[in-house]
């Protein structure tokens, strides 16, 4: 199972850290002891369904959109910790595999399939 750690942490650039202070280069540079011990930590963490305080925590920082007219606006981005992020994509790939196969005629929300997909599905479906 260290490769599902190691996959989930492939999948990231490194990005800004979150309040722990561990970026995705640190987890990176941690050796096999240290994945070890980090996929451990996160397989209990499944189990009991109780994650760690720090991983939890989000900054919420406001970030300034272009002005419109005299219009002050912002977005705001989460600043999380890259070990919950790592996490969250294992969470996802486990369920993902759990679920098995999406329904043939599913669209929303799945990679690779939107409005077009549908369409066209849907005029192949009439025209047969």
């Amino acid at each position: 199972m260290l490769d599902e750690l190691l996959r989930a942490r492939k999948r990231s650039k490194d990005t800004a850290l979150g309040d722990d202070g561990i970026t995705y280069l640190i987890i990176s540079g941690l050796g096999t002891g240290g994945h070890t011990a980090l996929l451990t930590i996160m397989n209990e963490s499944w189990v009991v369904s109780k994650w760690p305080l720090p991983w939890k925590k989000s900054d919420i920082l406001p970030i300034p959109k272009p002005k419109e007219k005299g219009k002050y606006s912002t977005d705001e981005i989460a600043l999380t910790s890259c070990l919950c992020k790592t996490m969250e994509r294992m969470m996802l790939n486990r369920l993902l595999w759990k679920l098995g196969p999406w329904h043939p005629h599913l669209f929303g929300f799945v990679k690779r399939t939107g409005t077009t997909t549908a369409i066209a599905s849907l005029l192949s479906t009439a025209k047969e």
